[in-house]
């Protein structure tokens, strides 16, 4: 019994061997990169001190921030603080790592 081969539209012939090809293709060898960022909040704190100095030691001393939570010292005088809960992204220039 001779077998029936179907007819290909035109191109269809071209497109299964590419098909095909595409599947025996090796995978594009891919390069590590090293993406320098730098996550910016900027704000301010509200501080009762008696000079610049201590409202400045007061901050330095016991303000921080662990993500995503703002910490400060739990004492009188620090009276507010305003900080945004969405960081300025700062993307530097991309190296090969």
């Amino acid at each position: 019994m001779e077998r029936i081969k179907p007819k290909l539209k035109e191109g269809a012939k071209e497109r299964l061997i590419t098909q095909r090809e595409a599947l025996h293709m090796k995978p594009r060898r891919k390069t590590l990169y090293r993406v320098p960022v730098r996550f910016v909040i900027e704000g301010y704190f509200l501080i009762e001190a008696e000079s610049a100095k201590s409202a400045y030691q007061t901050v330095k001393d016991g303000c921080g921030m662990i993500s995503p939570a703002i910490q400060a010292p739990m004492t009188e005088d620090v009276k507010d603080w305003n900080f945004p809960m969405h960081p300025n992204k700062i993307i530097s220039k991309v190296t090969k790592a």
